[in-house]
């Protein structure tokens, strides 16, 4: 599998459609997919980084501007239609078809999207603007309140939307911290430690107008101020100074590649409602935050309205003030509904998305990973005396049975449920438990409606392409003969009359 990245970063646009591009291409590169980036040649780029971490880099070359580009438009350093013909020319050059090209830039819309779509066999749009047209077969847009009437007359009748926060873009690098993030918040007694933090350019440099605030405030003297700035910030040598006067012990890093544990160790954080605010959401990390630019605006007001952080109007002394005394007060509801905001899932959700097969009836399948809103189905599905029939436990659980496994299966990084759909259809569930060998136990079944369809077919075809160097086990009683032979159709081994195993894909 080939997939290309067209984002770029700079100290205007900031470092945020490289990080989340980033977090999509570890994900794929984890799939067996080769992932290339393609990115405008910015002072601040941030190509050099890609390429040491071992993403080819197809470099764009800046032309002029025309006179008619206003907005985002300004931030793509030349034309769309020379975008499109040096990316054009790039893919021509790979002689092969890439199976995704995922776009995540406010500079570009339909009228790049749709000449490229000859060339590729599916293009993904990460977008959280809502603001121009796009020709493509995805779009994602992360934002907590987004809904499709947002897209309804923006995207061709085709597109697949997934919107909201169950597909956040999270770096796989946090899905480790999570449990240990949530005993340390409900031990939380008092401010020790506070992350700073304004994201990769920080141009109004609001890290050093905030650090100046916080000398003033009611913060006490032995209170460890944790400073975070990015490649592009311009700002280091006034911002170091400030430090070394603090009363603070104030730690300043730049370009830092621990940020989990950072957010993981800190009490509270003070931030942006960019794309760092999901990551603080997940480790349930109480923050101040404010609208720091145009596209953060629907952020900040879905923070707000869901109560995950304090949002400030603005960067004031009174504000800022007030703003540390709101979050000691309403430290543990902060917390909570922060996590419960982000299960962390997101990134496999969108990455699962561009992968399809078909059925027997020609209609394309996809695997999606299931969210809080799927539990009604799946316990709709496993009361059916026809699933019944061959699971362990002939018994169908009762609803606060099911609700309770099913809400700690989605917290449990060693359990992965899937819905598999045809378009808004749902057809059926797959269900893997990581085995102390490694190794995936699965559990398939269809909805009655959907049966002898090929649908499980694709669903094991399915789980092979999401992953393809895990061992997979299967435990199928004696008298289904049904699914004895679809594992055996699979290339599943039979090891035991009743159990079935297959080695890496």
């Amino acid at each position: 599998m080939l997939v290309l990245i067209r984002a770029d970063a700079s100290p205007i646009i900031g470092t945020g459609h490289i990080a989340r591009s980033l977090s999509l291409a570890e994900l794929y590169k984890s799939l067996g997919a080769e992932v290339k980036f393609i990115c405008k040649n910015f002072t601040g780029s941030l190509i050099t980084q890609l390429e040491t971490l071992g993403y080819p880099v197809e470099r764009l070359s800046i032309s002029e501007q025309s006179p008619s580009q206003t907005g985002y438009a300004q931030w793509l350093g030349g034309t769309q239609e020379d975008d499109l013909e040096q990316t054009r020319q790039f893919i021509h050059s790979l002689n092969c078809r890439p199976d995704l090209l995922i776009v995540d830039n406010y500079s570009l819309n339909k009228v790049w999207e749709t000449p490229l779509s000859d060339y590729v066999e599916k293009i993904m749009v990460v977008d959280d603007l809502a603001n121009r047209y796009h020709d493509c077969d995805i779009l994602v847009d992360q934002s907590p309140q987004r809904s499709e009437a947002d897209y309804q007359d923006l995207v061709m009748p085709h597109c697949q939307l997934l919107l909201g926060s169950d597909f956040s873009i999270l770096n796989p690098s946090y899905l480790t911290y999570r449990q240990q993030a949530s005993f340390k918040r409900r031990s939380y007694s008092s401010i020790n430690r506070l992350l700073l933090n304004f994201g990769g350019s920080d141009l109004d440099n609001l890290t050093l107008r905030s650090l100046q605030l916080l000398e003033k405030s009611q913060l006490a003297d032995d209170v460890v101020l944790d400073v975070v700035v990015g490649a592009a910030y311009q700002q280091i040598a006034s911002l170091n100074l400030a430090a070394q006067s603090s009363r603070f012990h104030v730690e300043v890093n730049q370009a830092v590649k621990d940020m989990p544990q950072r957010q993981l160790a800190a009490d509270i954080a003070i931030g942006a409602a960019g794309g760092s605010a999901w990551e603080r959401c997940y480790l349930g990390l109480p923050t101040i935050c404010f609208c720091m630019a145009e596209n953060q605006r629907g952020n900040t007001a879905a923070m707000d309205a869901k109560a995950v952080a304090v949002v400030i109007p603005e960067l004031t002394q009174q504000e800022l003030d007030q703003a540390l005394v709101t979050v000691d007060k309403r430290y543990q509801s902060l917390s909570a509904a922060a996590q419960a905001l982000i299960d962390g899932h997101g990134t496999e959700r969108i990455a699962f998305a561009a992968l399809t097969t078909s059925n027997n009836k020609g209609r394309a399948v996809k695997l999606q990973r299931a969210v809080h809103g799927d539990a009604e189905q799946l316990y709709q599905w496993q009361s059916l005396p026809q699933t019944r029939q061959y699971a362990n436990s002939p018994e169908a659980p009762l609803w606060p049975e099911h609700l309770s496994w099913f809400e700690q299966a989605l917290d449990n990084s060693d359990e992965y449920i899937f819905l598999a759909k045809s378009g808004k259809t749902a057809l059926g569930s797959v269900r893997l438990t990581r085995q102390a060998n490694q190794s995936m136990l699965i559990s398939i079944y269809c909805a009655p409606a959907y049966y002898r369809q090929g649908n499980a077919y694709a669903m094991l075809r399915l789980i092979r392409m999401c992953f393809p160097t895990v061992k997979l086990e299967a435990q199928v009683k004696e008298n289904n003969y049904a699914s004895q032979n679809l594992f055996k159709k699979s290339g599943f081994q039979q090891v035991k009359p009743d159990y079935w195993i297959q080695e890496q894909g």
